[in-house]
């Protein structure tokens, strides 16, 4: 993996329908906000190429948050959770800004990670 792709935010507008894109706007945005409606999108146009797109990136989010929230319970790593949950929050508001403006793009960390429900 290299580390330059990794953090590297991967503008994919063009692969998707715009009319799709403007279509699950509203639902993209409330999926990226509150990451537990990451089906959101799904259920609203489950054949779409851009809804599994989003309900994969927000789902790794909610499995994030969910992750730092089990480490802020540890003692001595819990600032981890911490941190996890700071970068899960401006992966977030990254996510929004994009939805809010018609764009997709791969958000840095999480486009690696393929949740097989949402392939």
């Amino acid at each position: 993996m290299d580390f330059n792709t990794l953090f590297q935010a991967q503008n994919v507008t063009d692969q998707y329908d715009s009319s799709e894109v403007s279509q699950l706007q509203v639902s993209t945005i409330l999926a990226y906000i509150f990451p537990f409606l990451f089906f959101l999108p799904k259920v609203k146009n489950g054949n779409s190429q851009y809804a599994n797109f989003i309900g994969n990136q927000t789902i790794t989010m909610f499995v994030g948050y969910v992750i730092s929230v089990i480490l802020m319970k540890l003692p001595i790593i819990g600032f981890l959770g911490s941190i996890l949950s700071i970068v899960i929050f401006i992966l977030a508001i990254l996510g929004i800004i994009d939805a809010v403006n018609g764009g997709v793009r791969k958000l840095p960390i999480i486009h690696q990670v393929t949740i097989q429900a949402f392939k």
